[in-house]
């Protein structure tokens, strides 16, 4: 929303001159085209495997990610955006408390009619000693161990297939088996919003995921303070908001925000290595984990 010289003139130069139109209105283009491929992606890992994304909260990490997570929350129709107080560098974070995590897979290629439970519990045991080994070749304890399964089935005749989480057990029998494809049943309905329990079922890949738990982290909490922001206010700037132009827009330090303020947009949130833009129609507060909570439509 703040565009340096140097990125207007190559705006300038390689998309408004050769569209006909100002430089503003191409910027605003790029952004929003680059929005709309960040809401694709998220709708193809989620949507697309029959989650509804009303009932979410979308997290944005990185120097940018907070940027444009409000557009994009609003083109899904996710209701909230949590900002977490270490946003720019969130994945960093995430790589040093993240449990470890290792993934097997066979295949195996069979028509439900020709499996056998002793041969899927056989295989299933090898890929667990293999993660066992793995694991504790890590350092990690026994007690810290836990061990994953599922499947990748189909009908008879697709071309792809699902990945289905199975319960874990000391022993298989053929009533476990058909619990797993009910459970491909129940998926391929949640998924496709149909299934075919008359249709044969292909057993393609065995899954193994094994997990070595690392110890759970804990957050400070911090006591409500105020609700005014005032505080923090340290400029104002002219800020393109959209298709509504340009407005002197209030500029926040985010490590100045009381615990409880709320801010309404149009705003800024700046921090050390991350922004927070605040479009029009929306709100945000500052929780007792000083994560910036945004109502995407608070009025």
């Amino acid at each position: 929303n703040l565009y340096p010289e140097k990125a207007r003139t190559a705006v300038s130069a390689h998309v408004s001159e050769k569209m006909g139109v100002a430089v503003d209105e191409a910027a605003l283009s790029i952004i929003r085209i680059a929005n709309a491929n960040m809401a694709k992606g998220i709708s193809a890992v989620s949507v697309e495997k029959g989650y509804d994304l009303r009932e979410f909260v979308l997290m944005p990490f990185g120097g940018a990610a907070a940027n444009h997570a409000v557009e994009i929350a609003r083109e899904l129709g996710i209701p909230q955006v949590l900002v977490p107080e270490v946003c720019g560098s969130f994945s960093a974070v995430g790589l040093v408390v993240s449990d470890i995590q290792h993934d097997f897979v066979r295949t195996i290629g069979r028509r439900q009619d020709d499996v056998r439970p002793d041969d899927l519990l056989s295989v299933f045991q090898e890929m667990e000693a293999e993660g066992v080994v793995q694991l504790a070749d890590e350092g990690v304890e026994p007690a810290q161990m836990v061990l994953e399964w599922a499947a990748d089935l189909r009908y008879e005749g697709q071309s792809w297939e699902l990945t289905t989480p199975l319960k874990r057990m000391e022993r298989l029998s053929e009533a476990d088996v058909n619990g797993m494809v009910d459970g491909f049943h129940v998926l391929h309905q949640q998924v496709y919003s149909y299934s075919e329990r008359s249709q044969p079922i292909e057993f393609i890949n065995l899954r193994v995921k094994a997990v070595g738990r690392n110890p759970q982290i804990s957050l400070p909490r911090y006591d409500i303070e105020s609700p005014q922001p005032d505080a923090a206010l340290k400029d104002t700037r002219q800020v393109c908001v959209g298709l509504a132009g340009w407005a002197s827009v209030p500029i926040y330090e985010r490590s100045l925000l009381p615990t409880g303020s709320r801010v309404s947009g149009p705003a800024v949130v700046e921090e050390q290595i991350s922004t927070t833009f605040l479009p029009p129609g929306s709100a945000a507060t500052i929780d007792e984990f000083r994560n910036i909570a945004i109502d995407v439509w608070s009025e």
